[in-house]
């Protein structure tokens, strides 16, 4: 509710002066995540302020050109051509066989780090 009055009315309440404190030139960015696990759903009167956006997952094709676009462009100054050559292995393995689960596995086998429970 306190970012919902930021929004509606450009401000807060004081309670120890007895004043309103504007804030002005703010902008607001907001992420959320589906209500649950400590996440409360967001109210109607809230998420009216905003112009909602839903992405969907993209599919692994796609990650991959992403993933390769960025990598070839990090690649193409300074490397040797027999490493740029291998972008599209990498890029390949990093998203069909190294899952999170797999990473997180491997990390605790070699030791490389200790993960908190």
């Amino acid at each position: 509710e306190l970012l919902r009055l930021l929004l509606d009315k450009k401000g807060f309440y004081d309670r120890k002066n007895l004043t309103w404190k504007e804030v002005i030139d703010t902008t607001l960015l907001v992420a959320s995540a589906p209500p649950g696990g400590g996440r409360n759903e967001l109210t109607k009167r809230f998420t009216r302020q905003f112009n909602l956006l839903c992405i969907p997952q993209p599919s692994k094709d796609i990650l991959g050109r992403i993933f390769g676009s960025i990598l070839n462009g990090f690649l193409s100054s300074g490397f040797q051509e027999s490493v740029k050559r291998l972008s599209d292995t990498i890029v390949a393995v990093s998203y069909t066989h190294l899952t999170l689960p797999t990473i997180y596995s491997v990390q605790i086998s070699v030791g490389a780090v200790s993960l908190k429970q």
